[in-house]
């Protein structure tokens, strides 16, 4: 009900969808450290962030009532890796509920017009893919111990 009353003024739709953007991946790191599965939700969701944050910058594409780093969306792409771990954790049931709050974030950034659509359709992609990287174990981030005692990290990424 507190949803779909905030989210009937013009305000209300960009401040729900922030709300919403904290709430999917916080939901889905707290379920994920009860399990003791945090590790690739928290990399993904930095990984998420760092690829995010560094086409902004990049790019620095006006945003549509002015101001900076439109592209991509950051709300989005936070709140889609959100949604792909809840389903992944909870299945179809959740993850279509969470799911729909990730596009209602989408939407509310293009309806407050912070965002042009191919923003949050990007950055809904970005969250998407390095979701299901991390999640597949095709990318792996591991600490390793080399030959003499030697400690180091060791990345690796299968195609």
């Amino acid at each position: 009900m507190l949803f779909i009353s905030i989210g009937l003024s013009q305000k209300g739709f960009e401040t729900t969808g922030d709300y919403v953007q904290i709430a999917l991946p916080s939901t889905a790191f707290i379920t994920h450290v009860y399990s003791g599965e945090q590790k690739d939700f928290i990399y993904s969701f930095l990984t998420t962030m760092a690829v995010t944050h560094s086409i902004k910058f990049a790019l620095n594409r006006q945003r549509p009532k002015g101001g900076k780093y439109s592209f991509p969306s950051g709300h989005s792409a936070a709140s889609f890796t959100g949604a792909y771990y809840i389903h992944r954790k909870y299945g179809s049931y959740y993850g279509a509920t969470a799911f729909l709050a990730a596009g209602y974030v989408a939407w509310s950034r293009v309806k407050s017009r912070n965002h042009y659509i191919t923003d949050v359709v990007a950055g809904a992609s970005i969250g998407l893919i390095t979701s299901y990287l991390f999640d597949s174990k095709r990318f792996l981030i591991q600490s390793k111990t080399f030959e003499e005692g030697t400690k180091g990290i060791k990345i690796s990424f299968a195609f």
